[in-house]
């Protein structure tokens, strides 16, 4: 059997000028996780806090978080659609 991996992603609800992504837009990121490797799981909403630099100040994020397994040799994969 081969060797599987499980993927946990932040999927953020608004970009940096703080407009939300379209419902479309967050359905279709799950969907093409499901399509391609038969599953997921949708988390809870979250807050993401990160500084770019020193100097930046602190930004902050409303996200959830979305896992799934897959096939090890498919992580590229997985990672191309969720970047």
């Amino acid at each position: 059997m081969s060797d599987y991996k499980e993927i946990l992603t932040f999927i953020p609800l608004h970009d940096n000028d703080n407009v939300a992504f379209g419902d479309d837009l967050i359905d279709g990121i799950i969907e093409d996780i499901f399509e391609t490797f038969g599953g997921c799981t949708k988390g809870a909403i979250g807050t993401g806090y990160w500084k770019e630099s020193s100097e930046t100040p602190v930004c902050v994020d409303t996200n959830f978080s979305l896992s799934f397994i897959v096939p090890a040799n498919q992580v590229e994969l997985a990672r191309s659609i969720v970047v």
